[in-house]
């Protein structure tokens, strides 16, 4: 029996992917060739000189990294390595070691923001010796009872999300069923193969309560556990600790559909990868034509003579020898590339309008003329990312607290102070050549240097 998933992750999946792709950079775009970059033949693409032409096309085609660095920017100004964690002490290796692999606290919460910030909405659940402890290949729960138990806070991607469903609950519509997707391999040592699993763990309520059970997917078929139901001391569980964890409030009884900040920026950086290869292509099409012209009969032997060749040379650094009547010609095509440039230029400011960071983008002139922030809509989106992050990294860690029986204040605090600028060693020495050479004031200097907390 196939495994089924919910219809909006189907319609959404393929998006959700191409944002990751778009920041993953020019090695992931590449790979999927005719998903990102369309042939350039609307009629034929399977003959030899077709498949060639794609070749040539695709290795044309530059897809630049903004995407990433736009990320990366973007979560450096949360500073979450700084934020104020305040939690019962019974529960303080949550700090080190928040889903028992290593992960600290802080370094779980920066993917919860990197994956808002991509696709809008992530999943957390809180779990205390559960299945999502239980190494891929498994199925059961019995092995962890031999364990220290302890909570955790796990963390599931929206492409791992695959199906859901809500439901009304006391009057209150609420999940009541999620499935999880985990991929992995089990190896095998005495031929050194890899086998892939997928499994998928279901976070449900029954007449029960909650339970949880496993699914295992592999070359020999599907495999179900048990249903494996989880209680709170001695009783049974109404709700499922699961938090969506996302860049604002999340409508009941639904999923959201939308992508996160970076699509946009991502669309654009697409847009600008197949007029790349176009702008290439017509790159090619311009190099100039060598006629010549007033040849006669014997001129042809009289060139093979004096040149030792039967053949006109090409290229650079050739040099052929003509008879004297015979002229030489070079057409250059005509061509007009400056549409492609005037896009490149068009589609820059769209990108960064919408908050993306070039490689090229002078940081001197960012902190002198946009100390404060470098857009308005830039900060609002970072508020919303670190509230979303704040708030849903707060009520795991509450239902932590209940699994572990701990009390104590809760408190997560995000730094918001996005427009803080803080100059580097090389953006001051550049303020100080700047002046030096006389391109600036010695007051516009001193300028520079305190908007950028120099």
């Amino acid at each position: 029996m196939a495994i089924d998933f919910h219809q909006e992750f189907n319609a959404m999946l393929p998006h959700v992917i191409a944002v990751r792709d778009a920041v993953s950079g020019s090695i992931a775009v590449k790979s999927k060739k005719y998903i990102y970059l369309p042939h350039p033949s609307q009629v034929e693409k399977s003959s030899h000189s077709q498949v060639a032409r794609y070749k040539q096309y695709i290795a044309g085609a530059e897809f630049d990294s903004f995407p990433e660095k736009t990320l990366r920017t973007m979560i450096g100004k949360l500073k979450l390595d700084s934020s104020e964690v305040v939690i019962p002490p019974a529960l303080n290796y949550l700090i080190d070691d928040v889903d028992n692999d290593g992960l600290s606290i802080y370094g779980s919460m920066r993917q919860c923001a990197e994956n808002i910030t991509q696709v809008k909405w992530q999943v957390l659940v809180a779990d205390y010796q559960g299945l999502s402890d239980v190494d891929t290949s498994d199925i059961s729960i019995e092995e962890l009872s031999r364990l220290n138990a302890r909570a955790t806070i796990k963390q599931y991607n929206r492409e791992n999300v695959v199906n859901w469903s809500f439901d009304r609950i006391n009057g209150a519509m609420q999940l009541t069923f999620i499935m999880l997707r985990e991929f992995g391999t089990v190896f095998n040592p005495n031929d050194f193969t890899h086998e892939e699993i997928t499994s998928y763990l279901i976070l449900a309520l029954d007449e029960q309560g909650y339970y949880q059970q496993k699914i295992i997917e592999s070359d020999d078929g599907i495999e179900y556990g048990e249903r494996n139901y989880m209680r709170l001391g001695n009783q049974s569980m109404n709700w499922l600790p699961v938090v969506i964890a996302s860049d604002g409030e999340v409508e009941a009884g639904s999923m959201p559909m939308e992508l996160g900040f970076l699509s946009g920026i991502t669309d654009l950086a697409y847009s600008r990868y197949i007029m790349s290869a176009e702008y290439k292509e017509a790159m090619r099409n311009l190099p100039p034509t060598t006629y010549t012209n007033g040849w006669e009969a014997s001129d042809w032997e009289t060139f093979k003579e004096i040149n030792g060749r039967d053949y006109i040379a090409t290229g650079s650094g050739a040099v052929n020898n003509l008879p004297g009547n015979v002229s030489v010609e070079i057409v250059g095509a005509n061509t007009q590339l400056e549409g492609y440039e005037r896009y490149f230029e068009a589609n820059k400011k769209a990108i960064q309008s919408l908050g993306g960071v070039f490689s090229d983008d002078s940081g001197v002139a960012k902190t002198a003329t946009q100390a404060k922030s470098e857009s308005a809509e830039n900060n609002a989106a970072l508020m919303d990312i670190a509230t979303g992050v704040e708030q849903a990294f707060k009520k795991a860690i509450e239902y932590c607290a209940m699994f572990e029986n701990a009390t104590g204040e809760i408190n997560i605090e995000i730094n918001k102070d996005f427009d803080a600028v803080k100059l580097t060693v090389e953006e001051v020495r550049e303020i100080q050549n700047l002046l030096l050479s006389g391109l600036i004031t010695q007051e516009k200097a001193i300028q520079m240097l305190v908007a950028g907390g120099g």
